[in-house]
C-alpha cells in the first residue's frame, strides 16, 4: 500500500465519520449521566426526592449503620451523595447480596435527612438508567466493552493520522 497523503486523508476521513457518530452518542449519554440526579428527581420524585431538607445530610458512617440495620445481607459497593446544588435528591447506594465480589446489581435510595430508605433494591432503570448503561458500555456486556476498546484504539489511530497529516 502506498503511504501517500491522499491515502492518509482517506483513512483519516473514514475514522472521523465513524468516531464522530460515536462521540455524539457518548456526549448525549454522558450529559444524561452527569445530570442523573436532577433527571431522576424530576422523573421519579417518589424514589429520588427527599421529603424535607432540614439540617445536615447523614454522614457515610451513619449511612452504613442504617443499611446494616434495615438490610443486613446487603453489601454496599458504592454510595453516591448528590452535589450541594441537588440537596433535595436522595443518596443512591449501589450494592448487592454477593459478598465475594464488588456486586453493584441492586440500587437503594436513602433520604439523608429523615434517615430512612426510600426505595429498596430497585435496579437502575428508566430512560436515565438505559442512557447510563449505554454510555459506559455495560448494556452490551463483554461485546460492549470490546467495542469501546476498539473505538478507543480507533481514536488513537485517528489522532496519529491527523498528526501525520499535519506534519506532512
Amino acid at each position: 500500500m502506498n503511504i501517500s497523503t491522499a491515502n492518509i486523508r482517506k483513512w483519516h476521513r473514514k475514522f472521523a465519520i465513524v468516531l464522530g457518530l460515536f462521540f455524539i452518542f457518548q456526549a448525549v449519554t454522558g450529559i444524561i449521566a452527569q445530570n442523573k440526579n436532577s433527571l431522576n428527581r424530576l422523573t421519579w420524585p417518589e424514589l429520588y426526592k427527599v421529603s424535607e431538607v432540614v439540617g445536615d445530610r447523614m454522614k457515610p458512617g451513619d449511612l452504613v449503620e442504617l443499611v446494616d440495620l434495615v438490610e443486613p445481607e446487603f453489601t454496599i459497593a458504592h454510595a453516591m451523595y448528590p452535589l450541594d446544588r441537588d440537596r433535595e435528591t436522595a443518596i443512591v447506594i449501589m450494592g448487592g447480596p454477593d459478598k465475594t465480589k464488588l456486586d453493584m446489581s441492586h440500587l437503594m435510595t436513602v433520604d439523608p435527612y429523615a434517615d430512612k430508605i426510600l426505595s429498596d433494591r430497585k435496579t437502575l432503570g428508566g430512560w436515565v438508567g438505559w442512557a447510563i448503561y449505554l454510555h459506559i458500555g455495560t448494556f452490551f456486556g463483554t461485546i460492549g466493552k470490546i467495542i469501546t476498546v476498539i473505538f478507543g484504539i480507533s481514536l488513537v489511530v485517528l489522532s496519529g493520522l491527523g498528526i501525520l497529516l499535519w506534519w506532512r
